[in-house]
């Protein structure tokens, strides 16, 4: 028999938390299959924000390329390797998950870059709330060659109270934070190909405590060989399961005539239009009162500075 960890003892009866037995801060878990080169990549990648309290773990589907030769490059450090035959890229995460032993859980993709500060702060942040089971961080986005766009909530919306959270605001998986003692509530990475989005969905459903945090974490880059991609069709079918199975029937129709409406260029040109012309009015009428010195600026506020917007990436819940 094993040595049991001690712990500390309350008259008779003894505690034994979870996280007795998690001695590491992060565990980082990098699944690939036949991508040395983009492998290589993410490694030199994690090498700027682990740490020696954390553990790195790769699980490699059985490749036939050099990727042997890079985790051999890169042993100092990895903590595990496995690599053998997986179904898809949630399968092989799980395995990483079940060898975990730190307090909290990250994914890295090797064609996502992550920002060594962001891990920090919420890592920080994660420490400072223990309430929070996943915790789901912002970034950016960025769709083939389109410009990047930020995948931001603003304060107020109180994410994670309702399965529709997930499809109203834009996520994604390069953003998670996973809390390893709530894995038994929240249960693995769902199989399907939107698992991201059914993880989240399954997390509240089962009663986890989810939150959106205003963290810059990452920048996620949806190229033309991602799988979102090359298999839109099969993607959409898979968002369409988990909205009947998770949401309303009422929300589930909306979405639907939501995005019918939004894939017509002529209608998302009238909804750009009146987004930015809504205040129209309102700004000319200012304008004139102005020219008729109706409204007339205040003498004490005369050249001084313009108040400083909020920050956006500020650490905060949303």
């Amino acid at each position: 028999m094993g040595n049991i960890i001690d712990a500390p003892t309350t008259g008779e009866s003894t505690i034994v938390e979870f996280d007795v037995y998690s001695p590491k801060r992060v565990s980082y878990i990098v699944a690939t299959k036949n991508r040395a080169a983009d492998l290589q990549r993410a490694l030199a990648l994690v090498r700027e924000f682990i740490t020696p309290d954390d553990e790195l773990i790769i699980v490699d589907g059985r490749s036939t390329d050099d990727t042997r030769r890079v985790v051999e490059r890169n042993a100092d450090i990895i903590h595990r390797f496995i690599s053998e035959s997986d179904v898809n890229a949630a399968h092989a995460v799980n395995k990483g998950i079940m060898l975990a032993q730190g307090r909290y859980i990250r994914q890295v993709t090797d064609d996502d870059i992550v920002h060594p500060a962001g891990i920090e702060q919420a890592i920080q942040v994660m420490d400072q709330h223990p309430e929070v089971d996943l915790m789901v961080c912002g970034g950016t986005k960025q769709i083939l060659d389109n410009p990047p766009f930020e995948v931001w909530i603003p304060p107020g919306v109180n994410y994670g109270n309702s399965t529709e959270d997930v499809f109203r605001f834009t996520g994604t998986g390069a953003g998670f934070v996973i809390r390893r003692n709530a894995l038994p509530l929240i249960g693995l990475v769902p199989p399907g190909i939107a698992a991201d989005v059914e993880f989240v969905l399954q997390a509240i459903d089962r009663g986890a405590t989810v939150r959106f945090c205003r963290i810059n974490l990452f920048h996620h880059p949806i190229h033309s060989g991602s799988y979102i991609i090359k298999h839109q069709n099969e993607s959409l079918k898979d968002v369409y399961r988990l909205l009947r199975r998770y949401c309303s029937l009422k929300f589930y129709v909306y979405y639907r005539v939501h995005r019918f409406f939004r894939r017509i260029p002529a209608w998302r040109q009238l909804v750009k239009a009146w987004k930015r012309n809504r205040r129209f009015p309102q700004r000319v009428w200012n304008k004139a009162l102005r020219a008729s010195k109706i409204i007339t600026p205040d003498p004490d506020s005369v050249g001084a500075t313009e108040p400083k917007k909020p920050e956006r990436w500020d650490g905060g819940f949303s």
